[in-house]
C-alpha cells in the first residue's frame, strides 16, 4: 500500500543555489509521477498535507533533518506499514544540495577561499597499467584541513587539462551564461573539456550528487518526486494556498496580530478534508490529460468536461473531445 504526501515549503523564496539538471517535458514529467497511476483500492486516500512554517536554514545543517524527521514520524504513526513518496516543488531551494555536498560551482579555482565550505570526500574511478579500473577515494580537503579547489581536485584526477592540452580556466563565458550545446558547437569550444567546473561536474561523484531533501528522505526508506517546473495546476498544495488566502480575505479583522494566530490555527485545523481531496483529483486529471498528450484549450476543456472523476475515462479520445470542444466553441462557451 501506498501513501502520497505532499511537503512543500511555506516560504517560496529562492535559495543562490543553481539547478544544472534539464528541464523534462511535462508529458515526461508527468508520466515519472507514479502515483497518480495508482488505483483508489490499493491506496490510502491521497489527504495528508504537511506544511513547514520555514525555509530550512542554510546556516543550521541539521534543519531540513529535524523537518524530515518530524513529517516522518507523522505519517509513520497515521499510516504505519505503507511506503511513503515525499513530493516537492521543483524550486530552486528544494533541489540544493547539502551544505557539504558535492557541486563544483561552489568551489574555488585555488585551494581554500573566504566563503568556500567544506565538502564530503568524492571519489573517482583510475585506470591501472594492466587496463582494469580501480575505485580511488578523494579527500576534499588538504593534509591542513583547507578545502581543495578545482585545479588540485581535477589535477588528483589527471584531468585538469583543455582539449588542446592546456590548463583549464575555472569557468568559460559559455557556462557561465547557460548557453546550450547547438551554441557551444557553433562557438568551437568542445563540449566536454570546456572548463573546470564543466569536467568536474560531470565527474560521475560530482553528477550523482543527489539533492539534501532526496538525502534524507532517502535515510528513512522513502521516495521523492519532484513536480515539473512552471506547472502549479499539478501540484494541490497551490489549491491549498488559494483556499487559505480565500479563506482569511472573507474573515479579515484587517488586524495582523489576528491573522499571525488565526493562520496556524486554519492550517492546522481549519482546511476541509474534502477539499483536500478534492484538489488531488484536480491534478491528477491534469496529469492523465498531459499523459494523453492534451494540450492548451484542449486540456482545460477535458479536465473541466470531467471535473468528477480522477482521470480522463479510458474510452475518451482525443477526437472525441475535440469535437466537443469545437462544439461548445461554436456555441461561444469555449472552456469558461
Amino acid at each position: 500500500m501506498s501513501t502520497v504526501v505532499d511537503c512543500s515549503l511555506a516560504d517560496s523564496s529562492i535559495s543562490e543555489f543553481s539547478d544544472t539538471k534539464p528541464l523534462l517535458d511535462v508529458q515526461e514529467a508527468c508520466s515519472m509521477l507514479d502515483y497518480a497511476e495508482i488505483e483508489e483500492d490499493d491506496c490510502e486516500v491521497v489527504a495528508d498535507v504537511y506544511l513547514w512554517d520555514e525555509l530550512p536554514s542554510e546556516e543550521g545543517v541539521d534543519d531540513v533533518e529535524i523537518e524530515i524527521d518530524d513529517a516522518n514520524d507523522v505519517f509513520v504513526d497515521l499510516h504505519p506499514g505503507c511506503d511513503l513518496l515525499f513530493a516537492f516543488d521543483n524550486s530552486m531551494t528544494h533541489r540544493a544540495r547539502a551544505p557539504d555536498g558535492l557541486d563544483a560551482n561552489l568551489l574555488n579555482l585555488s585551494d581554500g577561499g573566504k566563503n568556500t565550505k567544506l565538502t564530503r570526500p568524492g571519489w573517482y574511478m583510475s585506470q591501472n597499467a594492466d587496463g582494469s579500473v580501480t575505485r580511488v577515494e578523494q579527500p576534499m580537503q588538504t593534509a591542513a584541513g583547507i578545502q581543495k579547489g578545482l585545479k588540485t581536485i581535477l589535477t588528483e584526477r589527471g584531468k585538469f587539462m583543455d582539449s588542446g592540452g592546456g590548463p583549464l580556466r575555472k569557468i568559460c563565458n559559455f557556462c557561465k551564461g547557460r548557453v546550450s550545446i547547438q551554441e557551444r558547437i557553433a562557438g568551437g569550444f568542445h563540449i566536454q573539456k570546456c572548463c573546470a567546473v564543466r569536467v568536474l561536474s560531470e565527474e560521475p561523484d560530482f553528477a550523482e550528487q543527489k539533492e539534501w531533501l532526496t538525502e534524507e528522505v532517502e535515510k528513512l526508506g522513502h521516495s521523492v518526486i519532484f513536480y515539473p517546473k512552471y506547472h502549479c495546476e499539478l501540484n494541490f498544495i497551490e489549491n491549498i494556498w488559494g483556499w487559505l488566502k480565500s479563506h482569511h480575505r472573507s474573515n479579515c479583522s484587517y488586524n495582523f496580530r489576528d491573522l499571525s494566530e488565526g493562520l496556524p490555527q486554519t492550517i492546522e485545523t481549519g482546511i476541509p478534508l474534502a477539499f483536500i481531496r478534492r484538489a488531488a483529483r484536480s491534478c491528477f486529471r491534469f496529469m492523465n490529460a498531459y499523459r494523453l498528450g492534451l494540450v492548451g484549450p484542449l486540456l482545460d476543456y477535458a479536465v473541466k468536461k470531467y471535473s468528477g472523476h480522477r482521470r480522463i475515462p479510458a474510452g475518451v479520445t482525443a477526437a472525441a473531445l475535440q469535437e466537443g470542444y469545437d462544439k461548445c466553441t461554436a456555441r461561444g462557451k469555449g472552456t469558461k
